[in-house]
């Protein structure tokens, strides 16, 4: 069951076709000779330290507001960005300095991308969030600051004082492989998070510290007459801009920053799917509000309990989205059950209840009329009450032709139906819900999704539904919240009545 390693293609794939355009330029034009001087150098690099400096101040303006050591941090990264760009600009040989002297801001440029990279990956840190570290950080930024300005006032002074390092040796490759390093674990962290939201950017981020990391691998070995040498400068501006801009949003707008830490949950995507699943997920959830509350409330607590179980299976961020998304609508061909069917407090006759018994084929139609619902999404609708042993339905295949988020879904699925009060009987304790389950693994559910299950709820985080309970008396299967196969403990009665 487990898909590691999909998980890791789809990441691969991410960056891999983020890097296509600037590796391109490089090996394409990289080494032909430009017509650019030191005013055009400036300007690029003046206009990335401006994009960082922009960042750092919406983000120190954020992390004062809200109290957050992790803005202030991602926002003193982008500070030191910002200050570095300004000491390579300030160094360019020609604006400043002589023109025979390029050790100055080829120093900058070197010691830009490096640091810049540690920095977010130190102001990425979960132990950042909240209130307690704010005055360390900003003490911190304040000091690496003065220690850029000292590095301007005595490159300005004395130009030749501080040599660059040499690409190609020690110092230099070992620069390179931090920053290199670095950025290519931001930029895994932020293609995860982008196949988990599909937000634009997102991708943006994980785009432009892809973009840092070539740039980081290239500094140095093109001179200014080179197209590369520009080529990089591009990068660097670009690069910066794509991670800024998104981050800096984010968190003004009080939305937490997930992709240079990488730390999303999938129980997010649930809570928040108006940001993270898109438009025709947000719509199709407030007409299953208006239809039955109930029903909704319940695929809500299914769909957060599917994607814990999902995380203890290691799947990876793609497919965790596409459980969320299943766990959501798995009850959505409800919309087209009839509410005097729906939400009737007596016993359904055998038509009605056969009748409701079409809701995942229903729910997979539904979703098949809408664009941009995946056909294992679908399957995960209408298969979740299938069973291994064939006698689910509506189709009833069997074990080999389940998919695993159908699995998944319907142990989350029967779970929150046995906890949860119904106008048969009080909610179950976890314990005996679980045991139920238990007595079917293996002929109608999947055994490594129960045992995800299990270690999910011994960790104590469920979702627990608050529902009143109202009159008993329905039989179990024919009730409109949810309907169990007849292997359930809870059979009826012969008058009808849940035992």
């Amino acid at each position: 069951m487990r898909r590691r390693l999909p998980h890791t293609l789809d990441v691969a794939i991410v960056l891999v076709a983020s890097s296509i355009l600037p590796v391109y330029a490089l090996v394409l034009a990289g080494g032909t000779r430009v017509g650019l001087g030191a005013a055009e150098h400036v300007a690029l690099v003046g206009a990335a330290a401006v994009a960082a400096g922009i960042a750092a101040g919406l983000l120190g303006v954020t992390a004062e507001r809200q109290g957050d050591a992790r803005s202030a941090a991602i926002g003193g990264a982008f500070a030191v960005m910002c200050a570095l760009l300004l000491v390579n600009g300030a160094g360019t040989p020609g604006f400043i300095v002589p023109a025979d002297d390029l050790a100055g801001a080829t120093l900058a440029g070197a010691l830009t991308l490096p640091v810049g990279g540690v920095a977010m990956v130190l102001a990425s840190h979960p132990a950042l969030r909240g209130p307690r570290y704010v005055g360390m950080v900003l003490v911190a930024t304040i000091g690496a600051l003065a220690l850029i300005a000292a590095l301007l006032v005595r490159n300005l002074g004395d130009p030749g004082a501080m040599p660059a390092p040499d690409p190609l040796g020690p110092v230099g490759i070992a620069s390179v492989a931090v920053g290199l390093l670095c950025f290519a674990l931001l930029a895994t962290r932020s293609a995860s998070t982008y196949l988990m939201t599909r937000r634009r950017r997102d991708l943006s981020v994980a785009a432009g510290l892809v973009w840092l990391g070539c740039a980081q691998v290239a500094t140095g070995r093109y001179v200014p007459g080179e197209t590369g040498f520009w080529i990089v400068d591009i990068a660097i501006l670009s690069g910066i801009a794509m991670v800024c801009v998104p981050v800096a949003l984010d968190l003004a707008s009080a939305t937490p920053s997930r992709p240079l830490g990488g730390d999303l949950k999938a129980a997010e995507l649930v809570h928040r799917q108006e940001s993270y699943l898109g438009a025709q997920v947000r719509s199709l959830m407030a007409r299953l509000v208006e239809k039955d509350l109930s029903t909704e409330e319940h695929t809500r607590r299914v769909a957060v309990l599917a994607v814990q179980v999902g995380e203890r299976l290691g799947l990876g961020a793609a497919d965790l989205r596409t459980l969320a998304t299943a766990g959501l609508l798995h009850d959505i061909g409800k919309l087209r059950v009839p509410d005097r069917i729906l939400k009737k407090p007596d016993k359904l006759t055998d038509a009605e209840y056969e009748l409701i018994r079409r809701h995942p084929v229903w729910g997979d139609e539904l979703l098949g009329e809408l664009d941009g619902f995946s056909a294992s999404l679908r399957q995960a609708v209408r298969q979740h009450h299938e069973r291994l042993d064939g006698t689910g339905y509506p189709d009833k295949v069997d074990a080999p032709d389940i998919s695993v988020f159908s699995r998944i879904v319907a142990v989350a699925d029967v779970f929150d139906a046995l906890t949860s009060p119904r106008v048969y009987r009080d909610a179950w304790p976890a314990a005996r819900a679980l045991a139920e389950i238990a007595r079917c693994v293996g002929t109608e559910y999947d055994a490594e999704a129960f045992t995800a299950l299990q270690q999910v709820v011994a960790d104590g985080v469920v979702p627990v539904a608050a529902v009143p309970v109202p009159e008993r008396g329905a039989r179990m299967d024919e009730l409109p919240g949810h309907y169990l196969p007849p292997s359930a403990a809870l059979a009826a009665t012969d008058d009808g009545t849940a035992a």
